[in-house]
This record gives C-alpha cells, structure tokens and sequence, in this order.
C-alpha cells in the first residue's frame, strides 16, 4: 500500500527554515584557524611539501592518529587578499571539495604569485593538485629560465571561459604564451 506522506504533513520548500549565514568574523576566524595548520608532504597525491608551501597549500591531519593527512586547503585570492580556501578531502575514494570563506568571483588559484613570476609561459590546469604538480615537474626536469607560472581555475573546466575572460587582459599584457 502507497503511504504518501509516511512522516506526516508534506514539507515544501517555503516551510524550511533559512540557512544560517556566517558573519565575518566567523568567516575571518576560520580563515585564521586554517592559516595556523601545517603544510606536509601529500603521499597520496604524491606531492611534496617542499612545492606545497610555494603555494601557500595547507594540509589537515586526521583526529585519530593526528599524522594522516586528511584535507587539503588551496587558498584563493580577491584583488589580491587571501578570502577563502578551497578545501579537497584526501581518501582515494569519494573525494569531495568545498570553499571555507567568501567563495565567490574567485581569481585563479595561485595568480599573486603568477604575476610576480616574470615568466614567459602561463600553465593553466583545472584543478589545485595539478598544478602544483605542474610545477614539481618543471621545478625537477626543467631548466630555470624556461619555468612557467602555473594557475588553476577556481570552479573547474565548466566555468574556465568565465574565470579565464576576468585576467583576460593581464594574462595578455603578462605572458607570451598561455
């Protein structure tokens, strides 16, 4: 037999109550606690501490064990002011991502250090690990005066021509080759 509401009444939408919104000093105390962690080797990943603090990446470890890395955090920038983190959970298998702080109209990831890089080349990759992956690999098999400056999209491939038009005329006047 069909039961239609097996929990009572129906709920909709309008019933719900509002998601709670952070104030900003909430916002700038996680911010802060984030800025405190550690930055460690990614043996998962495979990527080095040494190119993590490059970027600025910080790691969580587990609550169990306190050595596991658990959660990765990319920090992101607006006009040039750290406003959020980019969080990437660490397990093989369902790796899940969320922003900690302001996650909106992001610039790339790693785009303060780009600028001031001098490079001729920019790589472009889609997401945090990866570049600083690019980067390792550069930084180990490549010659010094040919390493580029390499930049991630904050939301992923979908939303590239978005994120990509915003520097569009920096990235011109900055780097020969994209």
């Amino acid at each position: 037999t069909k039961v239609p509401n097996p929990l009572g009444e129906p709920k909709v939408v309008g019933d719900l109550p509002p998601p709670k919104v952070k104030t900003a000093a909430e916002i700038a105390a996680e911010l802060a606690a984030i800025d405190g962690y550690q930055t460690l080797d990614l043996p998962t990943r495979r990527l080095r501490k040494a190119d993590l603090e490059k970027f600025g990446t910080k790691v969580e470890v587990s609550e169990q064990d306190g050595v596991t890395p658990t959660v990765m955090y990319s920090p992101f920038t607006k006009k040039g002011k750290i406003t959020a983190y980019k969080a990437k959970t660490l397990g093989l298998k369902d790796n899940k991502s969320w922003f900690v702080g302001d996650g909106k109209d992001l610039d790339l990831f790693n785009w303060e250090n780009a600028k001031r890089s001098g490079a001729y080349r920019l790589v472009v990759t889609e997401g945090e690990p990866d570049a600083v992956a690019v980067a390792s690999v550069f930084r180990l098999h490549g010659k010094e005066e040919y390493i580029p400056a390499v930049v991630s999209l904050p939301y992923g491939a979908g939303m590239a021509a978005r994120s990509l038009q915003k520097h569009a005329a920096e990235i011109k006047k900055l780097f020969r080759e994209v």
